[in-house]
C-alpha cells in the first residue's frame, strides 16, 4: 500500500500550472509502474515487469502522445489484453 509522505500530502504538481491543493487521497495498491526515463519504440510493446518489495508489477515506457495518460488510465482499470 502507498501513501503520501507527510510533507507533500493534499499536494499535487500541475506541470505547466505549479503546486496545487488536492482531497486527501487513501493508501492505494500499487498497480503500475511508468518510467518516464525509457521512451517506448514499440508500437505493440512486450509485456514488462518490475520487481518492487518482493512483488511483480507491470512495467511501461513513456510514449511521447497526448493521449499517453488516458491510455495509462484504462490500463490501470481495464488491464491489457495481450
Amino acid at each position: 500500500m502507498l501513501s503520501a509522505p507527510p510533507a507533500i500530502e493534499n499536494m499535487i504538481e500541475a506541470r505547466g500550472l505549479g503546486i496545487l491543493r488536492t482531497a486527501p487521497a487513501q493508501p492505494a495498491p500499487l498497480a503500475l509502474v511508468v518510467d518516464m526515463g525509457q521512451s517506448e519504440t514499440h508500437r505493440l510493446p512486450p509485456r514488462r515487469k518490475i520487481r518492487v518489495m518482493a512483488i511483480e508489477i507491470d512495467l511501461v515506457h513513456n510514449v511521447a502522445h497526448s493521449h499517453f495518460p488516458a491510455a495509462v488510465m484504462q490500463y490501470i482499470v481495464g488491464g491489457r489484453i495481450a
